[in-house]
Order: C-alpha cells, then structure tokens, then sequence
C-alpha cells in the first residue's frame, strides 16, 4: 500500500522527519532557497505569458471565442464602412 511507505517518512502533522524545526540552515541551503527564489521570479512572466498563450491555442479557450470574436466584429465595421463609401459615391 503506498499510504503506509508514505506515512513512515512524514511525522504526525505532516512535515518531513528530515529537518527538524530547530536546526540552522547550512549555507548551502540557503544558496539553494535563493536560487529557487531567483529561478521562480524571473520565470514568473515566462509562465504568465504561457498562460494567456495557451488560452489562445486550447480548444474551446475564452481566449480563442474573445479573438474570434473580435475579428467579426472588426470585419462587420469594415464591410459596413466599406458599404456607406459605396452609397456616398453613388449619391
């Protein structure tokens, strides 16, 4: 059962038997929580900006309805200016 492996490597409230509460940080742990931290902000617009991509290339995405939707409303501007151009011409 993978429930009673798992529950021989964490303690009662859920935190690992690994580090105790109360123990200094080497300095290579911390070199290591800062570059996590470097890595996380800087790749924070990366993973933003994969976001709104993917909303645009997934099947059924809001992104892909508002695009569309867009593109007729612009196209039915442009038919209909193109329209009153032809009726002024014809006056």
């Amino acid at each position: 059962m993978a429930n009673s492996s798992s529950s021989a490597e964490t303690n009662s409230t859920g935190n690992s038997d690994s580090k105790p509460k109360g123990k200094k940080r080497s300095l290579g742990e911390i070199i290591d929580f800062c570059a996590k931290a470097v890595v996380m902000i800087v790749g924070l617009p990366v993973r933003a900006a994969a976001a709104i991509v993917n909303q645009f290339v997934a099947n059924g995405g809001a992104g892909r309805a508002l695009v569309g939707g867009i593109l007729f409303i612009g196209g039915s501007m442009i038919n209909v200016s193109s329209t009153v151009r032809k009726r002024q011409k014809a006056c």
